[in-house]
């Protein structure tokens, strides 16, 4: 009997220290969601406001970004929250919202090949069209062999084509599939997140209009 009530007890502190670690976990990742849904704020905020600089911060530019960001997402494994504030960056450094919708997946074909981060490859590409092509020709040997700015400039969007097909084929993987799904995970827990800051502060307003 005295063994029983010994198993019993051990069963209980598992299953304790199992629900702890659960909620633990639960509270973590609902911490992690309110502050990338604070961010998506900040970041569509930053996006707005380059999207009004150059005169188009319309419903349709800006639903078509979101296409874009939530496409690479899915076929690069890019987070869609890094996409749009690659997007932003790319209209601080002169590109248009036409050239930026084949200009950012291509660069993120850049970032996966080398390495690097997508900001950081979108700003090697706008080098590049300046005809200043220094850091590349150190990640392209296949540069330094062309005569021409044309030349060096196909040899550059080929490599970002190429780019993009690696990081599609790395989402085919397990290991990409998997990704994905974290993604998805995320995004939907922040875009619940973010509701649930909406709701408060309609909340919060109907509160303080209320003791006017």
């Amino acid at each position: 009997a005295s063994e029983s009530l010994w198993k019993q007890i051990g069963l209980g502190v598992v299953a304790g220290s199992a629900l702890s670690s659960g909620l633990s976990t639960l509270a973590s990742s609902m911490s992690d969601a309110f502050a990338g849904a604070m961010e998506n704020e900040q970041i569509h905020a930053r996006l707005i406001t380059a999207l009004r600089g150059t005169g188009d911060a319309s419903a349709t530019t800006v639903n078509q970004i979101e296409t874009l960001a939530t496409t690479m997402q899915e076929l690069a494994g890019v987070d869609d929250d890094a996409a749009k504030a690659a997007y932003t960056y790319g209209l601080q450094l002169g590109f248009t919202n036409d050239q930026l919708q084949g200009v950012l997946p291509g660069a993120q074909g850049l970032a996966t090949v080398f390495g690097t981060d997508l900001q950081s490859a979108l700003r090697m590409v706008a080098m590049a069209q300046e005809g200043n092509f220094g850091q590349l020709q150190r990640l392209i040997p296949e540069l330094r062999n062309a005569s021409t700015e044309a030349e060096k400039l196909d040899i550059v969007y080929r490599k970002m084509a190429d780019g993009m097909d690696v990081a599609s084929g790395e989402m085919e993987t397990s290991a990409g599939k998997f990704k994905a799904w974290k993604n998805q995970v995320a995004s939907d827990m922040e875009t619940l997140a973010g509701a649930a800051i909406s709701a408060a502060g309609y909340i919060s307003d109907l509160f303080a209009s209320g003791d006017e």
